[in-house]
């Protein structure tokens, strides 16, 4: 066998070692807390990896390799059921409009999803009044 050639399987077999030797891990910095929680994950894996693809169960993803994830999610409805706000941002406010107009004065329905690192959904339910 040619030095080249074997040179080439060596390299080869050094890849594919490396690739077999791939260990995903994590750790996150909060497992629980109050309404929202964030939570920073780190990756700690080993091995060669070259893409990162995060689902943490609350409909969002990230490619990042150390992302953060708030669990929560706000949603609005009137009397009859009709959804008319919804984030998953913390940092988004209902403004008492819905379709670009001004809601009538009355009492709307809330719902906030919050879900823990230990895969708990936790549901809090209200009213808020609109007055003006």
């Amino acid at each position: 066998m040619s030095r080249s050639l074997l040179a080439a399987a060596l390299i080869l077999l050094s890849c594919f070692s490396a690739w077999a030797q791939l260990s995903a891990n994590f750790s996150a910095d909060t497992t629980r807390g109050c309404s929202p929680v964030t939570v920073q994950f780190s990756d700690q894996s080993s091995g060669l990896i070259s893409d990162y693809y995060w689902t943490f169960g609350n409909g969002n993803t990230s490619n990042l390799k150390n992302p953060s994830a708030i669990f929560y999610k706000l949603t609005i409805y009137n009397r009859w059921g009709e959804k008319l706000y919804e984030s998953n941002s913390i940092y988004d406010n209902w403004d008492g409009s819905y379709e670009g107009k001004i809601v009538e004065n009355e009492a709307y329905v809330y719902i906030i999803e919050t879900m823990g690192i230990d895969l708990i959904k936790r549901n809090y339910k209200g009213t808020v009044t609109v007055v003006r």
